[in-house]
């Protein structure tokens, strides 16, 4: 079964402000997403899943049929100084819808 990714909003801005390399790559791990969502990404709480691509952490859910990602985070200094570390992880899930 081939899944459908759904992108918040909030996560459509993110991705309009990064490199066109970074976000090739996030594209090609979305298309395997599509594919197998339970298998790529760390199951975390609240039926949230995390995946982690180069320094970013993407949150997603999976429902029927759709992948629905609501948050993409940097961890390092530059677009979201201390969010989306380790440190910040509980908050960061707790954000989510």
């Amino acid at each position: 079964m081939r899944y459908l990714v759904e992108l918040s909003d909030e996560v459509k801005r993110f991705i309009a402000k990064l490199d066109s390399s970074i976000v090739i790559r996030l594209a090609k791990k979305l298309k395997e997403l599509e594919k197998r969502p339970s298998s790529i990404g760390k199951p975390i709480g609240r039926n949230y899943r995390e995946l982690k691509i180069l320094k970013f952490r993407i949150y997603y859910r999976v429902t029927m049929g759709e992948i629905v990602v609501d948050k993409i985070l940097y961890d390092g200094r530059i677009l979201v100084p201390k969010a989306g570390d380790k440190k910040t992880q509980k908050k960061d899930i707790n954000s989510l819808p």
